[in-house]
């Protein structure tokens, strides 16, 4: 009886410890795909376009007025952009501080 007690003990704590640790993520962030560097608002100094990435995964696009907003995230330099059931690819780099949407820019943090 006793010995069935003690696998019962065992049992339930592997079972906390797994439920733990799925709970957990792994420690990972959930945002993980969302590079830090992009979070806040950038002006392109030129058309005034304005990008905002929040920390969240959404962004919002105003352009000349007109506002798109949806969820991003990023992968290898590449960044998504999906909106109303569509998604949008565009590389991006910094440089100077700077970020550069396929090249074009300087878009400038806020």
């Amino acid at each position: 009886m006793e010995n069935k007690r003690i696998r019962f003990c065992m049992l339930v704590m592997v079972l906390v410890f797994g439920m733990m640790v799925v709970g957990c993520n792994g420690g990972n962030n959930s945002n993980s795909n969302l590079d830090s560097a992009l979070f806040g608002t950038w002006v392109h100094v030129e058309d005034e376009d304005v990008f905002t990435f929040n920390r969240n995964g959404t962004y919002s696009w105003d352009w000349d007025g007109d506002i798109e907003t949806g969820t991003w995230s990023t992968s290898e330099g590449i960044i998504t952009f999906t909106y109303d059931g569509t998604s949008d690819f565009a590389s991006y780099t910094f440089s100077g501080g700077n970020l550069y949407l396929d090249g074009d820019g300087p878009y400038v943090k806020q």
